[in-house]
């Protein structure tokens, strides 16, 4: 099987995450960050399974991304734009 990657802005997740990943047996990497305000890492995937983001962090804040079509502070369309990209 393929490696699995993720990424959560919350540790207690992403432990949670990683434990569940060992206990099916998987391989796979969980970074800690927040996907929308960091660097695009060039990283490409068949399949993204996520949720949209919750809580106020960033909010009111535009991401300084090159790779974003539309500059704006809305965490909607922003994780809309990452995940297209």
């Amino acid at each position: 099987m393929e490696d699995t990657f993720g990424q959560d802005l919350v540790a207690r997740p992403r432990r949670l995450g990683l434990i569940n990943l060992f206990l099916h047996g998987l391989d796979g990497t969980i970074r800690l960050g927040y996907t929308i305000y960091e660097p695009d890492r060039g990283e490409r995937f068949d399949v993204i399974l996520t949720n949209p983001p919750f809580g106020t962090k960033g909010a009111n804040q535009a991401p300084e991304r090159e790779d974003f079509t539309i500059e704006t502070s809305n965490k909607q369309l922003n994780f809309v734009q990452r995940c297209i990209n």
